[in-house]
């Protein structure tokens, strides 16, 4: 069935989250066709080991059906061990290759790894092939972890068809790495780093640190006294600026420490230099991260790119698409370990049947050096290529040098020429392309269809210039004053009320501070806060024009409501960007994507609101408090347009989802923060609904 679908579909799971991915196969490149993302809570998967089957096929059901745009109903799935059930080693082997057997391989288990020899699934591949020495592969992976998610995954009715290591699925597609050289992967997730240098289908260092998001986070909160939900948001709203790089320094510069540390082992055993540092994982993103490791490594250093996808999808999904990518390129891959064949045959041993594409440089050739040195052996470049009579080019070279230079003058006056009289048509086409936009909502607004999609655009708002670029909007900084005498969350209030008072017609204000962190236990007032004025109607068009940019087919679409989801800050003062979602519906499904990943939603009804919505400020951020309630008070979900209603994991838009819920049905009010209530769910989860939709009683 695969093989006509040329379909296929990657699991990762680890601690806390699941990431599924099904991808299809368009020649060279692949297309994601349906994708999706579940927090996991504490205790669900510990270690990498299933702790809670019940709760993890609970959320597993819900990652494959809450899929975007459709859930995920096939069962043949490839999967990836977590890291922290998988040991990968090189090595040498005094023996020359024909020589090593499973008594050798054995004996280099029980010398090197940290588990006992019948607890371990392994495998081997040579590296390097000497006369007298031999370098080799190992990996390996704890018996009873494989076993456990495969009988798991059996009780689920999902044929697995391959157990892969983590850091090879993560690795696989990413356009930097090139096989021949060494590369270092710095994977930060939301608990854990995890640092590998690979080379030629090898593992060459993997370590893994308790550092990632969800502590940057928790260090802030404590030094802040801030609840997490803010700490996360001025974390990405602020970056390593003066206050947050002093509460990160110490995680951060252990990170970077064992990056060189890395670095230093790679070249100090196996004679080579590693050239490039990759980041991945969701805390990489951290705005200014990468210019700090760039400078305390002296490497260049980048994000992770995939080179087989058409469109993005974020660095969190990487391990489920290479996995999804080994399946539809089974032989491609079929070096690289999995730990499913070992376990269903029975076997803790097995002899790779193919070598590695660097065997066949024999360490003998630089046998000066140590073995270890000579595992990484540097591929030799080309070399030029001399064709036979480029001696007779030279004659009349210089007189041919001085046509060209007449030729490339003459070639640069006409395209100046071209330029100045471009430019009335430039600012024609400017100008009608404004109107266009302007048009856009109008145009749009008023329809009915049955599909809802959400766009996320990143859109440059400009403090500054008076002509603006394309693409970009108009603010400005409204200040306000906390003043003294009242507490916190009162002061702010008042001052934000004050900042409202100086809108202009069209002006809507972003309703948290662009401040830097307040430490409310030390507040010194009066303090002057900042706050963004913007244009709602021109963020809502920006967005617009964007999507008919995409829109290649020309799809009719109405526009819905649109939701500003945050506001973050740029290296240039005068800059900022605004995240906003653009919400429509139309006919058939835009074949087109966002600058974040693509959210579709499928619907029955159609949407009954087609009237101009502004921009809803509040659901992405809240109160800075929320408000307990009485106990039995209960919340009555009301009519969407949509037909239901979203559960989030936190008060905002830009939380996951973890339910749907239905008009008419009732649950346990617990709180209420800003715009958002948070309900008590059968299954004793809490979830924070948007208020607009919740009758309380």
């Amino acid at each position: 069935m695969l093989f006509f679908n040329r379909k296929a579909i990657g699991l990762d799971i680890d601690d806390r989250s699941i990431e599924v991915v099904e991808l299809t196969k368009l020649g060279t490149r692949a297309k994601v066709v349906n994708f999706s993302r579940q927090a996991l809570p504490r205790g669900v998967v510990t270690n990498g080991l299933i702790t809670n089957p019940g709760q993890l096929k609970h959320w597993l059901n819900q990652a494959f059906n809450q899929a975007k745009p459709n859930p995920i109903t096939a069962k043949r799935i490839a999967f990836s061990l977590p890291e922290t059930q998988c040991y990968n080693l090189v090595t040498t082997i005094a023996a020359a290759p024909q020589e090593i057997d499973e008594a050798a391989i054995r004996q280099l288990v029980v010398k090197n790894l940290p588990l006992d020899l019948e607890e371990l699934l392994f495998s081997y591949r040579i590296i390097q092939a000497g006369s007298k020495e031999t370098a080799v592969f190992l990996a390996a992976a704890n018996k009873a972890a494989v076993n456990g998610w495969r009988d798991f995954f059996a009780d689920e009715q999902l044929t697995v068809d391959f157990i892969d290591a983590e850091i090879f699925a993560i690795a696989r597609d990413l356009v930097y790495l090139d096989p021949r050289q060494p590369v270092c992967l710095v994977d930060i997730g939301s608990v854990r780093t995890n640092i590998a240098i690979l080379q030629a289908a090898a593992i060459y260092y993997d370590n893994s640190l308790a550092a990632g998001g969800h502590w940057f986070t928790k260090s802030i909160a404590q030094s802040f006294n801030l609840k997490l939900v803010t700490a996360e948001r001025k974390k990405l709203q602020l970056g390593l600026n003066s206050q947050i790089w002093p509460v990160l320094a110490k995680q951060l510069k252990v990170i970077a420490s064992e990056i060189k540390a890395a670095v230093n082992y790679y070249q100090e055993h196996y004679g080579g230099a590693v050239k490039e540092v990759v980041l991945l994982g969701g805390a990489s993103r951290l705005r200014g991260l990468v210019d700090f490791l760039q400078e305390d490594l002296g490497l260049p250093l980048s994000l992770g790119k995939t080179k087989s996808l058409a469109e993005k999808l974020p660095l969190e999904y990487y391990g489920a698409i290479g996995l999804a990518w080994r399946a539809l390129n089974k032989k491609k891959f079929k070096i690289e370990p999995d730990f499913l064949a070992l376990a269903t045959d029975g076997q803790v041993f097995t002899p790779a049947a193919v070598q590695s594409p660097l065997v066949n440089q024999p360490i003998a050739t630089r046998a000066t050096k140590p073995v270890k040195q000579v595992m990484a052996t540097k591929l030799t470049a080309e070399q030029p290529v001399t064709v036979a009579g480029d001696e007779d080019l030279n004659t009349g070279e210089s007189d041919a040098g001085e046509r060209r230079l007449k030729n490339q003058k003459k070639i640069l006056l006409a395209i100046l020429l071209l330029g100045l009289l471009l430019l009335p048509v430039a600012f024609w086409y400017r100008q009608s392309a404004r109107d266009k936009q302007a048009a856009v909502i109008n145009r749009y607004a008023g329809g009915t269809f049955s599909q809802v999609q959400g766009l996320v655009f990143k859109l440059p708002v400009s403090l500054t210039d008076t002509v603006l670029q394309p693409g970009a909007i108009k603010g400005r900084i409204i200040e306000s004053t906390l003043a003294a005498g009242q507490p916190y969350e009162q002061a702010l209030t008042n001052a934000l009320n004050e900042a409202k008072q100086e809108l202009v017609k069209g002006e809507v204000l972003w309703p948290e501070p662009l401040n830097e962190i307040v430490k409310q236990t030390t507040l010194t007032a009066p303090l002057t806060v900042r706050w963004l004025a913007y244009s709602s109607s021109a963020a809502i068009k920006a967005g617009l024009a964007r999507i008919d940019e995409l829109n290649q087919e020309k799809i009719d679409y109405a526009f819905s409501s649109s939701e500003v989801l945050a506001v973050e800050k740029t290296d240039n003062a005068n800059q900022l960007i605004l995240k906003i979602k653009i919400n429509i519906s139309s006919g058939k499904q835009l074949q087109a994507s966002g600058d974040e990943n693509l959210v579709k939603e499928e619907v029955n009804a159609g949407v009954t609101d087609g009237n101009l919505a502004t921009s809803s400020l509040t659901e992405a951020t809240g109160s800075p408090a929320s408000t307990a309630v009485p106990a039995g008070k209960q919340a009555i979900i009301k009519n969407t347009e949509t037909g239901w209603l979203n559960i989030r994991e936190g008060p905002g838009a830009a939380f996951g989802i973890i339910k749907k819920v239905n008009p008419g049905e009732i649950y346990e009010f617990l709180a209420e923060e800003g715009e958002w209530i948070k309900i008590k769910l059968p299954d004793g989860q809490a979830g924070w609904a948007a208020a607009r939709y919740i009758q309380l009683k």
